[in-house]
């Protein structure tokens, strides 16, 4: 019998924003990075989501978040609206 799919999900991640150790699945970082890569909740809540708020306000800045990424995303996350 197959693992259940929960166990092949369960092996320890890295977050390719903050480097930390991470279980689970993680989350989809784009536009910051390549959706191939994954971060972990934190990062996806403080970097990840309020790029995409800001890329949907100013949808310019979406050609400078895929050129730039992540540089660019730490950059905004210091910026308070």
């Amino acid at each position: 019998m197959p693992p259940p799919l929960n166990s092949m999900e369960e092996d320890m991640k890295t977050c390719s924003i903050c480097k930390t150790p991470f279980e689970g699945f993680g989350h989809n970082p784009e536009p910051v990075l390549p959706y191939e890569q994954r971060c972990c909740g934190k990062c996806n809540q403080e970097v990840i989501i309020p790029v995409r708020i800001f890329g949907m306000q100013n949808p310019t800045a979406v050609m400078a978040l895929r050129r730039y990424g992540l540089q660019l995303a730490k950059e905004l996350k210091n910026v308070k609206a």
